[in-house]
């Protein structure tokens, strides 16, 4: 299960139960970076601080300062609101692969001999057994009730 996680000034996408390298965590690191989650201080650059560092040089002078002063928390807006796009369109494509699957499953169990208990049973655990490899819960899940 992929989850947002915003410590010292960051945002970034975890696994939990894993320490596999998440999808979409190089797009992340690459835009905002690595912040230390302790001090806040950045620990290696992105391409947000080349494009803001860009900017400020471009800004009048008299506005420098200040704009320079909201960075941090410019970084922090945008690591969050990519993170949480990251992570909508990561569940986005789990439950389209998973109504395929589930589609597939139900289509193989309809086609299936309704006298046939052992077939339907075997059926049932295949897309159940495939829906834990998802990493997914089962429990909400339209394939199990639909199922039963």
């Amino acid at each position: 299960m992929l989850a947002l996680v915003v410590r010292g000034g960051a945002a970034r996408i975890q696994q939990n139960g894993g320490g596999h390298e998440k999808e979409g965590e190089g797009l992340h690191h690459a835009m905002y970076g690595e912040v230390d989650r302790h001090t806040g201080r950045v620990v290696q650059k992105g391409r947000f601080d080349m494009l803001f560092d860009d900017f400020i040089k471009q800004a009048p002078p008299e506005l420098r300062a200040g704009l320079a002063s909201r960075k941090p928390a410019l970084r922090e807006a945008g690591s969050v609101r990519m993170a949480v796009r990251q992570l909508e369109r990561r569940s986005q494509y789990e439950q389209d692969h998973l109504a395929a699957v589930q589609a597939e499953e139900l289509d193989a169990i309809a086609k299936s001999d309704p006298d046939d208990m052992p077939a339907f049973e075997t059926a049932r655990r295949a897309g159940l057994g495939l829906i834990a490899k998802m990493n997914l819960d089962y429990r909400k899940c339209s394939f199990r009730t639909s199922a039963q």
